[in-house]
């Protein structure tokens, strides 16, 4: 009987060790595109701190984490709407269209917190506004936001006159130049807005519904899922999060400018899409968001401080753009013959 027993021991205890390393090569291969990120990031940090003695330093560090919060809360926003299988290409133009609210609610007087609200809310209508056409009248997300963010822009350029505004007060602007413990506000806040989004994603029905809805939208309405109440208010969030965005750009800059963000929105899906977005919706992450945006980052900063005029830095940025989608591609079907 003893000898049984141990034999039940012995193969309990190998079926363990076998299927330890088993559980190992399937989260490696889970998340091949998050270690391949980190090991760019890591990469990048060798290089540019060969290149640039600038590079490596805490201030610097920081100096990335303010620069890429605003676009990084933007595309936290976009990845739940990309994953459900959308695009919002109207993005930057919200962003833009918010900081020209604000600064106006400024000017009249309303108190931070009201404006704040007031930021967020002019997202949150233009984000209705995307939902209805693409959810009720059925057009194609890329063709609606994309003539919303046209409108937007054209709105911007016309009610400013295409010029700066100027905000009254030094309070406001604590929110987007102050500091926590050292730490840039926008970068707190971009922390805090990916943490809400990572749980909202992995941790509720919501979440679970926006996969759903990316990996098989048809199969969702069959089994009775409201599609067109979840996408609405993924549309919504999204836009929320750029006028949230738009209100921190405004504080941090001094001034509502109608060209804030213009071409942002490339910029921004190319993060999502290099964190391991498909275009196809149902699969993605925030933390490969986040990795995405730190990446592009670090390439802003680094061709920066070793020199690289202006001009290249767009090419450079085109061509993650590029590499981006075609490591979507090679994801979802690789090449074609």
């Amino acid at each position: 009987m003893r000898a049984i027993v141990d034999v039940v021991e012995f193969e309990s205890s190998a079926g363990r060790v076998i299927a330890r390393p088993r559980q190992l090569r399937w989260w490696v291969l889970s998340n091949l595109n998050v270690i391949g990120l980190v090991l760019t990031l890591l990469a990048m940090g060798v290089l540019f701190s060969t290149l640039s003695p600038y590079f490596l330093s805490v201030k610097n560090f920081m100096n990335i984490g303010r620069a890429v919060a605003i676009r990084g809360i933007v595309a936290a926003g976009l990845t739940l709407v990309m994953i459900s299988g959308g695009i919002d290409l109207s993005i930057a133009a919200v962003l833009a269209a918010s900081g020209m609210f604000v600064a106006t609610l400024l000017r009249l007087g309303l108190p931070g917190p009201l404006v704040v609200i007031g930021g967020i809310g002019i997202g949150v209508a233009l984000g209705m506004i995307n939902g209805f056409f693409i959810t009720k009248v059925g057009i194609n997300s890329l063709i609606a936001t994309l003539g919303m963010m046209s409108i937007v822009r054209g709105l911007g350029y016309v009610i400013s006159g295409g010029i700066h505004v100027n905000i009254p007060g030094d309070s406001f602007q604590e929110l987007g130049r102050g500091r926590l413990l050292g730490i840039p506000n926008p970068l707190i806040l971009w922390v805090v807005v990916c943490l809400l989004c990572y749980l909202l994603l992995q941790y509720t029905r919501f979440g679970q519904y926006t996969f759903a809805i990316g990996g098989n939208e048809t199969a969702c309405r069959v089994a009775g899922v409201k599609v067109g109440q979840y996408k609405m208010a993924l549309y919504v969030l999204c836009a929320a999060l750029a006028g949230f965005a738009g209100v921190i750009l405004t504080s941090l800059s001094g001034a509502a400018i109608p060209t804030a963000a213009t071409g942002a929105e490339l910029d921004i899906v190319a993060a999502v899409v290099l964190g391991g977005v498909s275009l196809r919706g149902g699969r993605g992450s925030i933390v490969g968001t986040v990795l995405g945006t730190l990446v592009l980052g670090f390439v802003n900063n680094g061709l920066t401080l070793i020199g690289m005029r202006p001009y290249w830095q767009i090419v450079t940025r085109g061509g993650i753009l590029m590499l981006a989608v075609t490591l979507d591609s090679l994801r979802t079907g690789g090449l074609r013959g």
